[in-house]
């Protein structure tokens, strides 16, 4: 049987200093990296050029203009069907990069997603409340279309499979200015956004206790921070909270997944 390959592809924006490793742990995991720049103004497409990275250019940024089209560059770009879709503040275990092989030549699923490691110290993740945090990052791209809206669950056609490996999420690591910017940057294309006082308090409430009870954030004191960035987040785009609490009830015995 013909080994089937992966085009890795990078979403990045102003991403110097965290691309040079990122690009050195897909070596050897895909066999075609492609880098799509949403705009950046300092040395990040010269670094990817340099390193032997294709460089595409989004034609818009995060904003409210994000279209179906810059959701699914891969469709157009990609050399190859499987497509592995990361940040640069992501990186690869080795485990992950060994099992790639494998979980695109069995031909039972269409998509696949990992375990998130969200890191907010050196050696410190949130081992309880945010974990396994599964993100959708592997997919064989005739089989998958994504929404024009940021942070919804992909159109799948075909089973979708949660897998045991870890991918490495580092944004923490790099400054609360780095997440806040990057949240900042998401927020502009959600597309609803909690402007009612009220509503916005109900929902927060609600976010914060699964968060730091529910799901015993209030055991990992160096997570505090990190959950409160996410509740804010959470609480404040439905559009998100919406995909997560689907996401968590596809999960609940006897109900069906519905991709």
């Amino acid at each position: 049987m013909k080994k089937a390959k992966i085009t890795a592809l990078i979403y990045a924006k102003d991403e110097e200093a965290a691309l040079p490793g990122l690009i050195r742990n897909l070596r050897g995991a895909a066999d075609e990296i492609i880098l799509l720049d949403g705009g950046s103004t300092d040395a990040t497409r010269a670094i990817a050029k340099r390193m032997g990275v294709r460089v595409i250019i989004r034609k818009k940024e995060h904003a409210e203009h994000v279209s179906e089209e810059s959701n699914n560059y891969y469709k157009k770009f990609a050399r190859n069907n499987w497509v592995l879709g990361i940040d640069c503040d992501e990186l690869l275990t080795p485990e992950l990069k060994r099992a790639l092989p494998q979980l695109v030549s069995d031909g039972r699923y269409k998509a696949y997603r990992f375990k998130r490691r969200n890191y907010v110290a050196p050696g410190k993740w949130c081992r309880r409340c945010f974990y396994p945090n599964y993100q959708l990052r592997l997919w064989d791209g005739r089989f998958i279309s994504f929404p024009k809206e940021v942070h919804t669950e992909a159109s799948v056609q075909g089973d979708v499979k949660d897998t045991p490996y870890e991918m490495l999420h580092l944004v923490y690591l790099r400054g609360r200015d780095r997440a806040k910017i990057q949240h900042q940057e998401y927020s502009k294309a959600e597309p609803e956004s909690l402007a009612n006082p009220l509503a916005f308090a109900l929902s927060y409430a609600a976010v914060f206790c699964h968060f730091f009870f529910f799901r015993l954030g209030i055991l990992e004191p160096h997570c505090w921070k990190f959950l409160l960035v996410r509740v804010d987040y959470y609480a404040r785009h439905s559009s998100h909270s919406k995909n997560y609490l689907s996401r968590l009830l596809a999960r609940l015995p006897g109900v069906k997944k519905d991709h």
